[in-house]
C-alpha cells in the first residue's frame, strides 16, 4: 500500500498528469457539437458565446446531450497519448536514470509490475475525470438542462433506456441527470483503457515523447476502428450487441 501511495505522490507531483489533464479540457472545450444550415460550425466554447438559450433550445442543445456528445467523441482518437502523457513522465525519468533497477530490487519484479500497472491505469482514469468534470460545470453552467426541452419526454426515453429496451437504473434515481453519472464512469474505464495503450510503451522506452507517439498510434488505429462500427452500425453491418461491445 505504501508503494501504491508513493506512486501516486510521484506523478501527482508531476507536470505531465497535469498538462494531460488541461490538453483534455481544451479539446472538450473545442470539440464541434453543432453545425447550422450555412455550414458554420459551433465548439462548445463557441456557443456558449454566440448563441443565446432560446437558440440552444431549439437546436436541442441541452447540457446533457452535449455533454454526451463531448464525452463519446472528444477523446476518441487522442486518449491514448494524452493518458501516457499523464504518467509517462515519471516512468521514463526512472527508467532513463536507472532508478528501476533499484526499486526492482527493492520490491521484487511483479510487485513492482503490479503497483506500476495500478497506479497507471487509475492515474490516467483520473485525468480523464478530471477534465470531464471541469467541462461538465461549465456545460451545466453555459447550456440549458433537457427538462426545458419540448420533447423532454421523447429524450428522457431514449437516453434513459438500454439497448434492450430495460430502463436504467440510475434514471429512477436521478432522473434525467443519471447521464452525468453514467458519462464520467463511462470516461473514467475509458481513461484507464487509453492508459493501459500508452503503459505498453512505457515498458520499453525511456522517452516521454516516444511513448507519447507511440500511445497515439495506437489510439489512431482504435479510433480507426471505431470510426468503422460506427459506419457499419449505421449501414445495419454491425449488429447492436457488437457495437455495443466495441465502442468503448
Amino acid at each position: 500500500m505504501k508503494g501504491v501511495i508513493c506512486e501516486f505522490k510521484k506523478i501527482f507531483t508531476s507536470a505531465g498528469l497535469w498538462i494531460s489533464i488541461a490538453l483534455m479540457l481544451l479539446l472538450m472545450l473545442t470539440y464541434v457539437i453543432y453545425e447550422n444550415e450555412t455550414g458554420q460550425t459551433y465548439t462548445v466554447i463557441n456557443a456558449l458565446f454566440k448563441l443565446d438559450k432560446e437558440q440552444m433550445l431549439w437546436n436541442k442543445l441541452s447540457a446533457q446531450k452535449v455533454f454526451k456528445d463531448v464525452c463519446m467523441n472528444s477523446l476518441v482518437m487522442y486518449g491514448p497519448a494524452l493518458a501516457a502523457l499523464s504518467f509517462a513522465t515519471t516512468i521514463c525519468m526512472e527508467n532513463k536514470f536507472n532508478i528501476t533497477r533499484y526499486m526492482l530490487i527493492r520490491s521484487g519484479k511483479w510487485k513492482y509490475i503490479f503497483i506500476k500497472t495500478v497506479v497507471a491505469l487509475i492515474t490516467s482514469g483520473i485525468a480523464f475525470l478530471a477534465a470531464s468534470i471541469i467541462c461538465l460545470l461549465v456545460v451545466m453552467i453555459g447550456f440549458p438542462d433537457m427538462s426545458e426541452l419540448d420533447d423532454y419526454e421523447f429524450y428522457y426515453e431514449l437516453y434513459s433506456k438500454s439497448s434492450d429496451g430495460k430502463k436504467l437504473l440510475l434514471f429512477s434515481v436521478f432522473g434525467i441527470k443519471a447521464i452525468y453519472i453514467y458519462q464520467l464512469t463511462g470516461i473514467f474505464i475509458y481513461g484507464s483503457f487509453c492508459g493501459a495503450i500508452g503503459f505498453m510503451f512505457t515498458s520499453f522506452c525511456n522517452d516521454v515523447y516516444l511513448c507519447v507517439c507511440g500511445a497515439f498510434f495506437g489510439g489512431y488505429i482504435y479510433y480507426s476502428v471505431y470510426n468503422g462500427i460506427i459506419q457499419g452500425y449505421i449501414s445495419g453491418n454491425v449488429s447492436d450487441e457488437i457495437a455495443n461491445i466495441l465502442m468503448i
